[in-house]
C-alpha cells in the first residue's frame, strides 16, 4: 500500500525546486534559445481573436507550458545546453533535479481520472496511449470540486521517481471527447491520420490545443435523454441497387445525389440519412445520434449493401460550435442534406440548433472573462427564449472554475 503522505512530502519539494530550476531559471533560458520566442509570437498572432476573450493568465501559462514542455519533453532542447556554463552555475540540487527531469521525460497527456486514491492524487487514464498514471495535482482537486471529476483533462506532466505532476494550464473539458479532439486535429494539422500523428502534432505545436480552452465549458448538447453528436461514414461503392433500396427507404433525388431515408429516424432527434453522390459512387451515411446511426446502417445491410456497422468518426456539437470560432470558417459535416431541405420538421429542428450555437458562441466570452451578459439582449438576437437563455447561462455558470 502506498504511502501517500510521503509521496506528498516529495511532491512538494519537487514542486519547490521546480519553482527554483524551472520558473526561475529555465524558463528564461531556453525562452532565449532554439526559436520559441517566435514561435509564441506567431501563435499569439494566429490566435488572438481567442486570446483576447479569454482571462488574462491564459496566454502567459500557455506560453510558460509552450516553453516548458520543448525543453524537457524526449530529445527536448534541454540537451543541447548540459554542459552550458550557465546551468553549471546553477546549485548542485537543482542541476540534479534537471538531470532528472531529461531521464524521465516529460509528456502530454488526454486522460481521464478512474480513480481518486488520496487527496489531490488522481490515477489518470491516457485515453491515447491506454495506460494509467498517478498524479498529484491541488489544480485538479479544485476542478475536480468544480464539476470537472468526469472530464477529459489536457496536461503537461513531469515525474518526481514517484508519481506525475502538473505543470502549466490545468486544462478540463466539459462535453469533449477525444474523438473530437482527434477530428479537431485533423483540421489543423494535414497529416495526422492516426494516434502516432496526432500526438506527434502536440508535441510539435501544442497552441492549437490550448486554444480549445476557449469552449472548455460547453455542455454536451441533448435532443431529450440522448447525446446529439455528427456520426459520419463514406465508403465508395458499386454494389447499390436503387431498386432495392427503394423496398426499405423513402428515396430522393437532386443534383445527381439519392437520399435514402426512414420516417422515424429521419426527425428530431436523429436526422439520420444515406446519400449516394452518383458521380463519385461515394455513399456518405449521416445521424446526430448513435441510435439512428445503427438503425439506419442495418436497414442499408437489409437492403443488400455492404456496409461497416460503426461510423468513421463522430464529433459533439460544442466542438464543432469551438473549431469554427478558433479556426474562423464553418465545418461542413453533412454537406449534401442543403440539397433535400424540404422537411419542415427538419427545417425547423435543424434552425433551432443554429440558433442554441450562435448563442452559445455569444456566452463563451463572457463566461471566460467573468462578465455579466445581457441575457435579454442575446437571446432576442439568437431567436431563442429567455428562460432557455437563463438556463443554459446558470448551467455554465454553475460548471466554470478560472484558468
Amino acid at each position: 500500500m502506498k504511502e501517500y503522505s510521503n509521496i506528498k512530502a516529495l511532491c512538494v519539494k519537487h514542486s519547490q525546486l521546480c519553482e527554483r530550476a524551472i520558473d526561475n531559471f529555465l524558463m528564461h533560458f531556453i525562452a532565449a534559445r532554439g526559436g520559441v520566442t517566435k514561435k509564441i509570437e506567431l501563435a499569439e498572432r494566429k490566435y488572438k481573436h481567442i486570446i483576447r476573450e479569454m482571462p488574462k493568465a491564459f496566454f502567459p501559462k500557455a506560453s510558460a507550458e509552450f516553453i516548458i514542455g520543448k525543453a524537457l519533453m524526449k530529445d527536448g532542447l534541454l540537451n543541447k545546453y548540459l554542459h552550458h556554463p550557465m546551468l553549471n552555475q546553477l546549485p548542485k540540487e537543482e542541476q540534479e533535479y534537471l538531470k532528472f527531469q531529461l531521464s524521465t521525460p516529460w509528456r502530454y497527456v488526454f486522460g481521464r481520472i478512474v480513480e481518486r486514491p488520496e487527496d489531490e492524487f488522481f490515477i489518470m487514464r491516457d485515453e491515447i496511449l491506454g495506460d494509467e498514471l498517478l498524479v498529484y495535482s491541488p489544480g485538479i482537486e479544485v476542478n475536480c470540486k468544480n464539476g470537472h471529476e468526469h472530464s477529459l483533462y489536457f496536461l503537461l506532466l513531469g515525474n518526481n521517481g514517484e508519481c506525475w505532476q502538473t505543470f502549466g494550464l490545468i486544462a478540463p473539458f466539459l462535453s469533449f471527447d477525444v474523438d473530437d479532439i482527434y477530428i479537431y486535429a485533423t483540421e489543423v494539422f494535414t497529416d495526422v491520420d492516426d494516434d502516432e500523428s496526432f500526438m506527434k502534432s502536440v508535441y510539435a505545436n501544442p497552441f492549437p490545443y490550448f486554444m480549445l480552452l476557449y469552449g472548455q465549458e460547453m455542455p454536451k448538447v441533448m435532443g431529450g435523454n440522448t447525446v446529439l453528436k455528427h456520426h459520419v461514414a463514406e465508403q465508395e461503392t458499386t454494389d447499390l441497387e436503387t431498386f432495392k433500396v427503394k423496398e426499405h427507404f423513402k428515396v430522393q433525388w437532386n443534383k445527381g445525389i439519392f437520399q435514402f431515408s426512414l420516417d422515424e429516424w429521419n426527425r428530431s432527434p436523429h436526422f439520420a440519412a444515406t446519400y449516394f453522390i452518383e458521380k463519385e459512387n461515394l455513399l456518405f451515411r449521416y445521424a446526430m445520434t448513435q441510435e439512428g446511426f445503427k438503425a439506419m446502417t442495418n436497414k442499408l445491410c437489409k437492403a443488400g449493401l455492404t456496409v461497416p456497422i460503426e461510423e468513421d468518426y463522430s464529433v459533439g456539437l460544442s466542438m464543432v460550435n469551438t473549431m469554427n470560432r478558433i479556426l474562423k470558417h464553418d465545418l461542413s459535416i453533412n454537406p449534401y442534406e442543403k440539397h433535400f431541405s424540404d422537411s419542415n420538421e427538419s427545417n425547423i429542428s435543424n434552425e433551432e440548433r443554429d440558433r442554441i450555437n450562435k448563442f452559445l458562441g455569444l456566452l463563451i466570452p463572457f463566461i471566460n472573462s467573468g462578465a455579466h451578459p445581457d441575457l435579454v439582449q442575446l437571446a432576442s438576437g439568437c431567436g431563442i427564449s429567455l428562460k432557455e437563455a437563463q438556463e443554459i447561462y446558470q448551467t455554465l455558470r454553475s460548471k466554470y472554475s478560472n484558468l
